[in-house]
């Protein structure tokens, strides 16, 4: 408190905004269920600013519920979901409405197909050398070289 606050009384104070990525024991959301507060404190991360209005925290609370449950606990997901859609091209992205985590259940969804798809073509991968290993199978080559 500032002796200003003496003179010109606050009529409003805001609230503390405390990113997660420095205090990841302290959450912005103590009152809500605990398996959205991840969340949650990682959507405010990505739009930088805690709502003071209660119909935002509503829909904020909500859109973080329904991300939870289509994709599980998974701030990190959220994080690369908001990335994602902040990597298409400007004027795209001005016909797109990413309101709430809600809004991010369909990237969510094309960020682990890039993922599948990435790990898929990588070489070194397990599943990559097993497929690779597993081709001699039924391979009419292997069945020659090893008969003779």
């Amino acid at each position: 408190m500032s002796v200003l606050d003496e003179y010109f009384p606050r009529t409003h104070i805001p609230e503390t905004f405390t990113p997660s990525t420095s205090q990841p024991s302290c959450t912005n959301y103590p009152e809500v269920e605990e398996r959205i507060r991840e969340t949650l404190d990682e959507w405010t991360d990505c739009q930088g600013y805690k709502p003071t209005d209660k119909h935002t925290k509503q829909r904020w609370i909500a859109g973080a519920r329904d991300f939870v449950e289509a994709h599980g606990e998974k701030p990190r997901l959220l994080r690369e979901a908001w990335e994602f859609y902040l990597d298409i091209d400007f004027d795209r992205r001005q016909s797109i409405i990413v309101s709430t985590p809600r809004s991010l259940i369909g990237f969510a969804r094309k960020v682990l197909e890039n993922e599948e798809e990435k790990r898929k073509r990588d070489p070194d991968s397990e599943e990559s050398r097993y497929r690779k290993a597993m081709s001699w199978v039924d391979d009419e080559a292997k069945r020659a070289w090893w008969h003779e």
